[in-house]
């Protein structure tokens, strides 16, 4: 350190370099050493222009906690250098000498004002501030249920870079008009491998799988809640949407290897009741499975969540294409959310029943359909034409083969009936059976299986 330095670190008044030039071009020519030409080479093509502050009385005197006249702050400032210009009632507009660089802002002024003013003219208060208590969030609340509910049904959390790369996305299958190709380009990435802002969690997950994979680590079960980044347009122009999104991947044994374990595999179902269990911790209920389509998903193998028209999550088997294209040669399970989409259907209010006094009242309805008949739509008109006694139903056998025409299948269910005011009759559950297979027959043209 040194006086130079200290000097300058605080800046210097460019301004000022023609009179310290002509200054010392004097001295010069006193001690006889030059003769001194007139003019001057100045080779500045931006000039730094004044820096102007706008200021009103009340602005300073509400921050210092004073009451000093707008004549007298004036006074202090043109004392100390600055150019002050009234603008009518008591507002100013000040140009501040070039040779004090400190001062930028209104919050400057003040403090030129209060020490000139003195600090021992200003009353001493004591700070006041309301006390509000430090919380999470209602989302980030919702998230840390998510992550529990995961973790507790043997799922690990992983942490990945919000990077990825059209590499990935051709992995992935992603459409070449899909919007999720219009990723943030990085102006410096970490590597090259990954010079884009990911919009789609997927590519992490697998991406993280394959690592896993690489390392002999064949039984999976990740989950991952980050956020994903969806530019309104490219080149941007604006911070782009940022949405979070919750992803799932399962994939080797069910169980861990032991030698009072079995030593099955992970399937479609169970990824399908992670995510049903994970519903019904959220509180989201009444919504509909149906066979859908996925980009990254088999096209046979991919299950829809829907509460109406709107997909609350996508569940299904990784491509067959997808897992060739990233060298896995087993079977892989994914999920894919939206949690924007899961808050605004989580139950928010929640009400207690009494435990029912009177026994429930069961029945078995064997139906034979075609094989392209959803056993969910067969349960929602079950569930339409039930009754006020209706509790439930439950699909128990799916059949196909001897006894069974081609093109065809048995379904088996479950159905409970029961009141809250009496013990239910034979003749009572019997018409309510009636009613649900006449409007099975009529809506799915099924047959009572004997």
């Amino acid at each position: 350190h040194s006086e130079a330095s200290g000097r300058f670190e605080r800046g210097v008044d460019v301004t000022n370099t023609p009179r310290a030039l002509d200054r010392a071009c004097q001295l010069l020519q006193d001690m006889g050493a030059c003769t001194v030409t007139q003019g001057i080479v100045d080779c500045y093509p931006e000039p730094k222009q004044p820096v102007t502050i706008d200021y009103t009385t009340d602005e300073i005197n509400r921050r210092l906690g004073t009451e000093i006249p707008g004549e007298e702050m004036v006074k202090i400032l043109t004392e100390l250098g600055f150019t002050v210009e009234a603008k009518g009632g008591e507002s100013y507009h000040v140009t501040v000498p070039s040779w004090r660089n400190d001062c930028t802002y209104m919050e400057d002024l003040s403090e030129e004002v209060a020490r000139i003013y003195g600090f021992d003219k200003i009353a001493s208060t004591t700070p006041f501030g309301r006390m509000v208590q430090g919380k999470q969030s209602a989302k980030q609340n919702f998230v840390d249920k998510i992550k529990h509910t995961l973790a507790s049904l043997g799922m690990t959390e992983e942490l990945s870079f919000a990077f990825t790369s059209t590499d990935l996305f051709d992995k992935l299958l992603v459409p070449a008009d899909s919007p999720l190709r219009q990723a943030i380009p990085i102006l410096n990435p970490l590597t090259d491998e990954a010079p884009l802002v990911r919009t789609c969690l997927l590519t992490s997950i697998m991406e993280n799988a394959v690592r896993n994979f690489s390392r002999k680590n064949n039984d999976i079960k990740l989950f991952d809640v980050a956020p994903v980044f969806l530019p309104h347009a490219l080149p941007l122009t604006e911070l782009p949407e940022e949405r979070l999104m919750v992803a799932g991947l399962i994939t080797g044994r069910r169980e861990e290897v032991g030698w009072n374990q079995g030593n099955e595999m992970v399937d479609f179902f169970d990824m399908k009741g992670i995510v049903e269990e994970l519903f019904r911790v959220l509180g989201i209920a009444k919504y509909t499975v149906e066979a859908g389509e996925h980009f990254a998903m088999h096209p046979g193998k991919t299950a829809l969540f829907k509460k109406g028209r709107e997909v609350i999550a996508a569940v299904g088997e990784l491509h067959p294409q997808a897992a060739v294209n990233f060298g896995i040669k087993q079977k892989v399970y994914l999920f894919e959310m939206d949690l924007e989409v899961l808050m605004k259907y989580t139950g928010k209010s929640f009400h207690f029943e009494s435990l029912p006094k009177y026994p429930a009242t069961a029945r078995d309805l064997a139906i034979v359909v075609d094989e392209s008949v959803a056993s969910a739509d067969i349960e929602r008109v079950i569930a339409k034409n039930g009754g006020k006694h209706f509790k439930g139903v439950t699909l128990f056998d799916v059949y196909t083969g001897e006894h069974v025409a081609k093109g065809k299948k048995s379904l088996a269910f479950n159905l409970q009936f029961q009141s809250k005011d009496k013990t239910l009759t034979d003749d009572e559950a019997d018409a309510a059976f009636k009613n649900i297979l006449q409007a099975v027959e009529k809506h799915f043209d099924a047959e009572l299986r004997a």
